[in-house]
């Protein structure tokens, strides 16, 4: 699949903003994982500029943050006077000679002919792409009936008892897909019920599970998908029924029909996109196994997987703790909480569970979008531009050879004053956030760029 490019903001007026620079004329170059086949810009490094995060910053939980600047070593201030900048500078956007008015940045990203997208962040390549497929509708419920099922789905998602995913809203792209089914409904074995559906969805009272064919979504996304930047990361299908028919696999399903809250599909998510267990009993048995994988569930009664959230009293959930019964034992396996999206719902996810899914984000989604090209030395620029996901998750601590300096504007670094000396400089950005909801690893929740710049 080819990839091509997005835009995130006015790159032109941000990189070269005539206000900030009294007429600058440099060409400028960004980077972002795009186009592979594109000489002149490089991919995404996969993560490999980041580096390890600390400080507690700004409380990231507050739906209002605004972008904030790291006031650490800050101690390099703004020369007030802009140097001339080198009009013939080496940089150049796609190979061009000059950056173009129109260019493939610019180029918006869909979800294919069949589909629609209902949230969107941001370039597909760097974002977590969320498919929503509907199974047992037929085509004359898809406008209707299967739309409304997945919105519910998606407002649900990004909302308070949706969290975190509303803070992190700027990094989800979620497309909904249209396909048919010859007729409404879902099969139930147990009643011997059987339904012509694209997917073969079927569902138990017994078991209370939802199931599709995975074989046959997997070859509706390569047909659907063809042609498109979208790469699923997480997949949903909604079933149309309204009895309790769930489930978290590989791919996740939910009963899009039933009329409760649809927080059982951010429930089923837990499993199929964050690899959390279920925090509710069962067996009246003990459990003697070895330490569960999940990490929201322990055989540890002293629950040092989570310790670092130990005594945390959180708001909607409380106390953070070990309480006994988790992952259908009553017995021998302990929780974070007293209850949580993992265990009954509606609920909030607790603290533990919150910390994973914003590390599984930024596993996928690096906090910088885009930046001025960094492959070589750069001679005379005017400036040095960041391109940040959601300027209000993150905050920029700028450098010149180790020392922090002082920007007017986070994402923008204003070469022509702040480097008024001719010499070598080494210039780094460090683009880190510090949200209060991640206590333990942080090493994916920041990344560093650096340019090697001369002045004459």
């Amino acid at each position: 699949m080819i990839l091509r490019r997005t835009r995130s903001h006015d790159l032109r007026t941000l990189l070269c903003s005539a206000a900030l620079l009294g007429g600058c004329q440099g060409e400028v170059a960004l980077v972002e994982r795009a186009s592979l086949e594109d000489a002149a810009l490089e991919p995404y490094d996969g993560g490999r500029s980041t580096g390890s995060a600390s400080g507690n910053g700004y409380d990231a939980d507050s739906g209002d943050a605004e972008p904030v600047q790291d006031d650490a070593s800050a101690a390099v201030a703004d020369s007030g006077t802009a140097r001339a900048c080198d009009a013939e500078s080496p940089l150049s956007f796609q190979g061009q000679a000059s950056y173009p008015a129109s260019t493939s940045f610019d180029t918006p990203f869909d979800c294919g002919s069949a589909g629609t997208l209902l949230e969107a962040g941001g370039p597909p390549e760097n974002r977590v792409n969320l498919l929503i497929l509907g199974d047992g509708y037929r085509q004359s419920e898809l406008e209707a009936t299967y739309t409304d099922h997945a919105s519910r789905f998606v407002k649900q998602m990004f909302s308070a008892e949706g969290e975190p995913y509303l803070q992190y809203r700027k990094y989800i792209n979620v497309c909904r897909l249209n396909v048919a089914s010859a007729q409404s409904g879902t099969d139930i074995p147990d009643e011997n019920v059987q339904v012509d559906t694209a997917f073969d969805g079927n569902g138990s009272d017994r078991t209370r599970l939802g199931l599709i064919d995975p074989r046959k979504v997997n070859a509706a996304l390569d047909r659907l998908l063809s042609g498109t930047r979208m790469d699923p990361d997480w997949i949903a299908v909604s079933l149309n029924v309204s009895r309790w028919f769930n489930s978290g696999g590989s791919i996740m399903v939910w009963a899009g029909a039933n009329p409760g809250k649809p927080d059982v599909a951010l429930h089923e998510a837990g499993h199929s996109f964050h690899a959390l267990a279920d925090e509710y009993g069962g067996n009246a048995g003990t459990y003697s196994g070895e330490e569960p994988r999940e990490i929201n569930v322990t055989a540890d009664p002293g629950a040092a997987r989570w310790k670092h959230w130990l005594g945390y009293e959180q708001p909607g959930v409380g106390r953070i703790g070990a309480f006994e019964g988790g992952r259908y034992f009553n017995r021998g396996v302990y929780r974070p909480s007293p209850n949580s999206k993992m265990n009954q719902v509606p609920a909030l996810h607790n603290a533990p569970c919150m910390e994973k899914v914003v590390q599984d984000i930024y596993r996928l989604v690096r906090p910088v979008d885009a930046w001025t090209k960094n492959d070589a030395e750069l001679l005379n620029p005017c400036t040095l531009a960041l391109v940040l996901v959601d300027p209000a998750r993150v905050k920029v601590e700028w450098k010149v050879d180790g020392q922090g300096v002082v920007t007017t504007d986070p994402s923008l670094f204003d070469a022509a004053r702040q480097l008024s000396a001719p010499g070598q400089y080494t210039v780094s950005a460090r683009v880190h956030d510090d949200t209060s909801l991640v206590r333990g690893e942080r090493t994916g929740l920041e990344q560093t760029i650096s340019w090697s710049v001369r002045v004459p």
